[in-house]
C-alpha cells in the first residue's frame, strides 16, 4: 500500500485575520453599546446594530443578579407566530439579541423576568422594522452584468397543521450570492443578513454562530464566523477557496474541501485549527482515487475531475466520508489516508480500485444486481447508484463496521453511457439513506424519498442538502431547480450538467423547494417553493441558466 502524506500544506497567507476591518468595527460597536446601557432598571434596544441583520437588534439591560429574561415578540397586525425566548443575564451589563422580529411592521418587545418574579421588572419597548428588500420581480430594471440581486419570494405550497403557538424554530437558508434567510413555518422571514456577510455554505458552530464562505468573499478563501444578530466574530484567510460545505468536527476543527491551485479544483480535504486558522491535515485525493476515470456529471473546467461537495468524520470507525459529486461517495481513514470504500457505479474503474467497490445488497444481504449484466447495469444505474449527488450527511451509529448516511442523490445523467441518460426534464432528484457494511463490503439502500413522491418538479441539476431532524422527519432541500418560460426543467449547463434538451425554452427562473418530510407517511408536514420571481434570457447577461439557488437548509433554534 503506498504511503500517503496527511501533512498540512505550507501556508501562504492562511489564518485568522485580526486586523479584519469588519470585525473590528463590530468589536467597536459592540464595546459602546455596553458602555451606553443605563446603569439603572431602564433598559434600551437598538435595531440591526451592525448594519448587516435587519430584523435582529439588542435588549442592553443592567442587571443586578444572574437572572432569566423571557423575551415575547409579537407584531403590531397580529397575524405572525409570536417569539418567545429565555435569556441567561450576568451580573452587570448585558446585551441581550431580539430575534424573529416581523419585517414591515411594528413589533412589540416585552421583557418580564422569568418564573415567579414576573413583578420585578417588565418593560414593553417598540421597534419598526423595514419590508424586505425588492425581490427580482419588483426591481424594474435588472442590472445586466449581475447574476443575483433580488430577495427570494416565499410561498407555502403545503401547509402544516401542527403550526407552534411560539416561534422557537426557523427554516435557515442560504440562497447563493444573495441573502441568509429563516424563515417561519408560516413562511415568513424572521431573520436575513445583507450582503455584508457571505451566503453559501454556512453552518452553525457549537458556539452558535455561523460559519461561511462565498465566491465574492476572496473568491472564497475567507471564511466569515458571525451570529444572529449580524457580527462578525472572525474571518479565516484560507490559501484556496471553500466552495462547498464547512463542518466543525467532534474536536472543534473545521472540515472543508480545498484543492492545489492551477492545479485542480476541490479534490482534497483540509482540516483547519478553529482556534489558529492553521492547516492541521490535508488530504489529497489524486493520491487516493481514480483520477483517470471520466467525471459524470461532465465538467468545466476539465480538472474539475471529482469536486468534492461534503464530507464528515465517523468517528466510530475514524474515517473521513466524503461526496465527490462526479465519482460517487468514498471513505478514507482519518489517520493514513487510506481508501476504505467506494459507492458508485462499478463501470470504469481502474482494476487497482475494484476491491474497495461495494456491493448492493437488500435487508437479507442478498445481491440486488448481476453487475456483470448490461442490463442490471442500467438498473443499478436507474434505481440505486446516486449521481452528481452532495450532502451527504451522517446518521448516528455505534457499531463498528457499519456506517450509514444521507444524500441528496442530484441525478444528473442516470447513467455512463450517453443513449441511457436522462434530460433535465425527465429526471428527478432523491434523498437516499444508505447503510455500508465495511467488513463485507456492501451497501444498502435503507430509505429513499423523492422520485415518487416529488418527481420531476424537484429535479436540481446541482447544489441541496438533505438532513435527518430530531423529531424523525427528513428536512430536504431541492436547492438547484430551474424552469424555462413553459415550465419545463433546465440544468444548468447543457451537454454538462446534463444531456442537451432541444425543447428548452430561452428564459430561465430558478426554484429551491424545501420540505419537511414524514419518513412513515412520505409525505411533507410542510413545503416552501421559492422562486426569483422573474424568467431571465440572454439579454440580461446570463450565460449559464443559473437564477435562485441555495446550497444548503437546516431546521434550527432561533436562540442557540
Amino acid at each position: 500500500m503506498k504511503q500517503i502524506s496527511i501533512d498540512p500544506r505550507r501556508s501562504a497567507k492562511q489564518g485568522i485575520d485580526l486586523n479584519h476591518e469588519t470585525v473590528k468595527r463590530h468589536t467597536e460597536i459592540y464595546n459602546k453599546l455596553i458602555e451606553d446601557i443605563p446603569r439603572s432598571s431602564q433598559g434600551t434596544v437598538w435595531l440591526n446594530p451592525y448594519g448587516t441583520a435587519p430584523l435582529s437588534g439588542y435588549l442592553g439591560i443592567w442587571s443586578e443578579s444572574e437572572e432569566k429574561i423571557q423575551i415575547y415578540i409579537t407584531d403590531n397586525i397580529g397575524k405572525s407566530i409570536p417569539a418567545c425566548y429565555i435569556w441567561n443575564t450576568v451580573k452587570g451589563a448585558n446585551l441581550i439579541p431580539i430575534l424573529g422580529m416581523v419585517p414591515g411592521s411594528v413589533n412589540r418587545i416585552e421583557v418580564s423576568v422569568s418564573g415567579n418574579n414576573k413583578n420585578k421588572y417588565k418593560e414593553v419597548f417598540s421597534i419598526e422594522t423595514a419590508p424586505l428588500p425588492p425581490t427580482d420581480r419588483e426591481i424594474a430594471v435588472y442590472p445586466k452584468d449581475a447574476r443575483f440581486v433580488g430577495f427570494p419570494i416565499y410561498e407555502v405550497t403545503v401547509s402544516a397543521d401542527d403550526i407552534p403557538e411560539t416561534l422557537s424554530e426557523l427554516y435557515f437558508t442560504a440562497f447563493a450570492a444573495r441573502y441568509n434567510t429563516g424563515a417561519d413555518d408560516r413562511g415568513m422571514v424572521r431573520w436575513y443578513t445583507t450582503d455584508d456577510i457571505p451566503a453559501w455554505n454556512f453552518e452553525r458552530l457549537s458556539n452558535g454562530h455561523f460559519l461561511s464562505a462565498a465566491p465574492e468573499f476572496d473568491e472564497g478563501k475567507l471564511l466569515y464566523e458571525f451570529d444572529m444578530v449580524g457580527r462578525v466574530y472572525k474571518v479565516f484567510v484560507l490559501d484556496n477557496q471553500c466552495h462547498h460545505s464547512v463542518l466543525q468536527l467532534p474536536d472543534g476543527n473545521i472540515l472543508l474541501p480545498s484543492e492545489y491551485t492551477g492545479e485542480s479544483r476541490e479534490d482534497g480535504l483540509s482540516i483547519i485549527d478553529y482556534k489558529t486558522g492553521i492547516e492541521l491535515a490535508y488530504y489529497d485525493i489524486r493520491e487516493i482515487l481514480d483520477t483517470k476515470r471520466p467525471p459524470i456529471p461532465k465538467t468545466v473546467p476539465v480538472k474539475d475531475w471529482i469536486h468534492i461537495n461534503q464530507s464528515y468524520w465517523d468517528t466510530v470507525n475514524n474515517l473521513l466520508i466524503s461526496s465527490g459529486r462526479h465519482q460517487g461517495i468514498f471513505g478514507i481513514d482519518k489517520d493514513t489516508a487510506e481508501l476504505a470504500f467506494i459507492l458508485a457505479s462499478h463501470e470504469d474503474w481502474s482494476g487497482e480500485f475494484e476491491e474497495f467497490l461495494l456491493t448492493p445488497v437488500d435487508e437479507s444481504k442478498n445481491p440486488l444486481y448481476d453487475l456483470s449484466d448490461p442490463n442490471d447495469i442500467e438498473n443499478a444505474n436507474k434505481e440505486f447508484w446516486p449521481w452528481g449527488q452532495h450532502a451527504v450527511v451522517e446518521i448516528p451509529n455505534a457499531t463498528k463496521g457499519i456506517a450509514e448516511f444521507l444524500v441528496l442523490d442530484n441525478g444528473n445523467y442516470r447513467s455512463r453511457i450517453r443513449e441511457h441518460a436522462l434530460t433535465a426534464e425527465e429526471n428527478y432528484s432523491r434523498v437516499v439513506r444508505y447503510r455500508v457494511n465495511l467488513d463485507e463490503m456492501t451497501v444498502t439502500k435503507v430509505y429513499e424519498y423523492g422520485k415518487e413522491e416529488v418527481g420531476n418538479r424537484g429535479y436540481s441539476s446541482y447544489v441541496s442538502n438533505a438532513e435527518l431532524l430530531e423529531n424523525g422527519n427528513y428536512l430536504v432541500n431541492f436547492g438547484g431547480g430551474t424552469f424555462d418560460e413553459n415550465g419545463r426543467r433546465r440544468t444548468t449547463i447543457d451537454g454538462f450538467a446534463d444531456i442537451s434538451d432541444p425543447l428548452s425554452g430561452e428564459m430561465v427562473q430558478g426554484m429551491v423547494l424545501i420540505q419537511e418530510v414524514n419518513p412513515i407517511t412520505g409525505k411533507p408536514r410542510l413545503e416552501f417553493t421559492c422562486t426569483s420571481g422573474r424568467f431571465k434570457g440572454k439579454d440580461e447577461g446570463k450565460k449559464f441558466t443559473v437564477d435562485l439557488y441555495s446550497f444548503r437548509t437546516h431546521k434550527l433554534t432561533l436562540i442557540p
